[in-house]
């Protein structure tokens, strides 16, 4: 169970959570998708093992789905990229770090590490990541900073609303938004962007009614805000 405590005055909040006995997602109950009904694989960095599991699963997936005929003509099933949001402050969330294709990295977790900015972050988690993945550093009202495949460095200012009324899934929001950005061709930095845009529209509403709206708003210039 969760006890959320918002405040009136700057919209942070105070979470105060019990786990005694929910459960994590396994590997086990992984495997009951069926992965050719989806274009994006996204973990979340919780119980690692079985996390490294899941996404070896999802290797072996892409390995036996495409051919190397697809792999040259763009036919058939398409590779799966894979991300993950690794925000927790613990040492064993680093081991999942040279997994993923897009790596988002939450700022208590790059403090953690050392990082005193964005900038620094993207230069301590390319250490340890895939060559070619994509790494995307957000620091809340700081904006966020992202560094492609091939190392080029983009950013995006915050968005920030009139008053901020409710932080509670801001940094979930951002990773939604950016990744349906990339997942549907947008540029690296026009992701991030898309990101900040939509997380900074949350902050400024209690909850999540009307934020797809909002979204629509932004993304197709339809809708009433």
């Amino acid at each position: 169970m969760s006890v959320v405590i918002i405040s009136q005055t700057t919209g942070s909040r105070t979470i105060i959570h019990s786990n005694k006995n929910l459960p994590e997602l396994t590997l086990d109950d992984f495997k009951k998708l069926d992965m050719s009904q989806y274009s994006w694989i996204h973990f979340e960095g919780r119980n690692v093992e079985e996390v490294v599991s899941m996404i070896e699963l999802v290797e072996f997936w892409n390995e036996n789905h495409i051919s190397e005929h697809d792999r040259g003509h763009g036919l058939g099933h398409k590779a799966l990229p894979i991300s993950i949001e690794i925000e927790k402050p613990r040492a064993e969330m680093q081991d999942l770090i040279p997994w993923a294709d897009v790596l988002f990295i939450g700022k208590d977790f790059a403090e953690f590490c050392g990082c005193t900015n964005m900038s620094e972050t993207l230069k301590k988690i390319a250490q340890d990541a895939k060559p070619n993945a994509t790494i995307i550093s957000a620091w809340g009202e700081q904006g966020a900073m992202a560094r492609g495949h091939d190392g080029t460095v983009v950013q995006s200012p915050a968005f920030c609303p009139h008053k901020v009324l409710d932080t509670l899934g801001a940094g979930d929001t951002f990773c939604g938004a950016a990744i349906f950005g990339l997942s549907r061709g947008k540029s690296l930095q026009d992701s991030i962007i898309l990101g900040c845009q939509i997380a900074g529209i949350k902050v400024g509403m209690d909850g999540f009614a009307g934020l797809d709206k909002a979204c629509n708003h932004i993304m197709y210039g339809s809708g009433e805000l």
